[in-house]
């Protein structure tokens, strides 16, 4: 039985992060607590994890969930189905060679093997765009909310994904292996503040009026896309412009203050904190994990907010540890703790499971608290690094250990309730006569109520 286009990319997502972006994420510091002095190959890892974290896990696992849900929210068919498994393909195999070839970028086979890595992410990126597109566009036509952030967020992966193809050539052609730092940020930048953050807020802003029964403005719904989009594209000139050798700094500060602002109204947006009334019993813990995640949205935003105004008074730019706090509150703070609590709502697996025991409150609560723990320690450890000393690199060893161990409980989870989908299926089917419901296919969940 055909589960949705969505498994492929959720198994490799998982993958990814597990063996890789996580798995660095504790041998990195770690590794630099036992040298005197960082290595190239620390610099080449550690940018190999930042593209693994972002485009590797939390990027596949957002296409596939986008082609899951943007049916039900764009109330038509899945646009150009054809081209969801090339994207697949050429994403997952794009993140594949550029991990295998960037270390060693310096040998001319393993630099062309991350310059092609990068090529078929831009290509697959562009499959996506399209799907996107194409089954959004007449909801953005219509002015709902939901289609402005998935657009942007397809743009913005697209975008990133050319100055990746284009940088990392020259970087190959140069038999070089680390990207210069400023272009690393450009790339980072759209990966998680464009990527990332659109399509979180793209269905938080959807599903989360529906299921905290939100009273929302549509003004404040439209504008919330409309000033974060805009501080984003002018935050990344300037930034873009920094990494050319420009000064863009009073664009940079437009544009963190207009981000900030777009943030908080789509955290008001989206009610919740709110009770979640319109969740079923079983699922009603896992408001618990969407709730934090709204909560490090607002903390994104005040860090944002804080280093414009500073830099207006005369304090200087964020730095480099300051963005990288912003970049893992982000990571970790909602777009992991959103994966975990609304994949376990959302996914056929999980819901069809529920057909036959009832899952533990704990899920929804511990997976969401724990990762909110690493990702104070994660934030608390770039933003006081130079206060901290090698303390710094064992709380990030820690932060990052906590994360590890969630996203493989959370794996485990999906794979016992996958090894049993489709024997739910055919008890669902045949549990008529004891007075439970026929389901025709996989269940509907609280995510698909919006469509």
């Amino acid at each position: 039985m055909d589960r949705g286009p969505h498994v492929r990319f959720v198994a490799s997502a998982l993958a990814f992060g597990i063996l890789g972006g996580f798995a660095l994420a504790v041998a990195l510091p770690l590794d630099d607590l036992v040298r005197d002095t960082r290595p190239a190959s620390w610099f080449e890892h550690a940018q190999v994890h930042g593209h693994l974290q972002a485009v590797g896990f939390a990027g596949l696992f957002i296409v596939g969930m986008a082609y899951r849900l943007m049916p039900g929210f764009g109330r038509r068919a899945l646009a150009l189905p054809w081209l969801v498994a090339p994207s697949w393909w050429l994403l997952a195999g794009g993140v594949l060679l550029r991990t295998i070839g960037q270390p060693a970028a310096d040998h001319e086979a393993f630099g062309l093997t991350m310059a092609l890595g990068a090529w078929a992410e831009l290509a697959g990126a562009c499959c996506f765009a399209a799907v996107v597109a194409g089954t959004s566009g007449t909801a953005l036509l219509r002015g709902e909310p939901w289609a402005a952030w998935f657009v942007a967020g397809a743009g913005w992966l697209v975008l990133q994904g050319a100055l990746g193809a284009m940088w990392l050539t020259e970087l190959a052609g140069d038999q070089r292996s680390i990207l210069p730092g400023a272009r690393n940020e450009v790339l980072l930048l759209a990966q998680v503040f464009g990527l990332h953050v659109s399509f979180v807020l793209g269905v938080a802003t959807r599903a989360f009026v529906t299921l905290f029964a939100a009273r929302t403005s549509r003004l404040a719904s439209l504008a919330a896309p409309i000033l974060f989009e805009m501080g984003l594209l002018a935050w990344f000139v300037a930034a873009f412009a920094a990494s050319q050798g420009g000064d863009a700094a009073g664009l940079e500060d437009i544009g963190l203050l207009l981000a900030a602002a777009g943030l908080l109204v789509a955290v008001g947006v989206t009610g919740a904190w709110r009770p979640a009334s319109r969740l079923r019993d079983a699922t009603r813990p896992l408001a618990t994990g969407m709730r934090l995640a709204m909560l490090w949205c607002a903390v994104v935003a005040a860090l944002l907010g804080v280093a414009a105004v500073r830099d207006l008074g005369g304090g200087g730019t964020p730095g480099h540890r300051e963005l990288d706090a912003a970049r893992h509150a982000i990571g970790l703070g909602v777009v992991t703790t959103l994966i975990v609590s609304m994949a376990q709502m959302l996914l056929p697996e999980f819901a069809t499971e529920r057909l036959v025991r009832t899952a533990g409150a704990w899920r929804g609560s511990l997976l969401g608290w724990l990762l909110t723990v690493a990702a104070v320690l994660r934030v608390g450890a770039a933003a006081l690094a130079g206060d901290l000393g090698d303390a710094a690199q064992w709380v990030m060893a820690l932060a990052g250990t906590i994360a590890l161990g969630v996203m493989v409980a959370f794996a485990l989870l999906l794979l016992r309730a996958s090894r049993g989908f489709v024997p739910t299926i055919e008890l669902g089917a045949s549990s008529t006569a004891r007075g439970r419901a026929t389901i025709d296919g996989p269940p509907r969940t609280e995510g698909d109520a919006g469509g």
